[in-house]
């Protein structure tokens, strides 16, 4: 009796952990169908945008180039 309410159990749990796998499964190949509608979309306006080219250059700052932070008296950690 004992046996067969172990394998009872068992079967429960790797029952239960294969429905699991097979939902996870079943959502990742969606988003997989959605991620190429999305690339399909997105090559389809890469050729349209690529003829469009900017008035003003980007600028990029090197991080380098940020001000450093003031000394603050409020921003210190005291020691204990």
């Amino acid at each position: 009796m004992l046996m067969v309410l172990f394998a009872s159990l068992v079967w429960f749990f790797v029952n239960r952990a294969s429905v699991r796998a097979n939902e996870k499964i079943r959502l990742l190949q969606e988003i997989l169908e959605q991620q190429r509608i999305q690339t399909a979309l997105l090559q389809s306006l890469a050729p349209a945008t690529a003829d469009v080219t900017p008035s003003e250059p980007e600028t990029v700052l090197h991080p380098s180039a940020a001000p450093a932070p003031e000394f603050d008296a409020f921003n210190v950690i005291p020691e204990r």
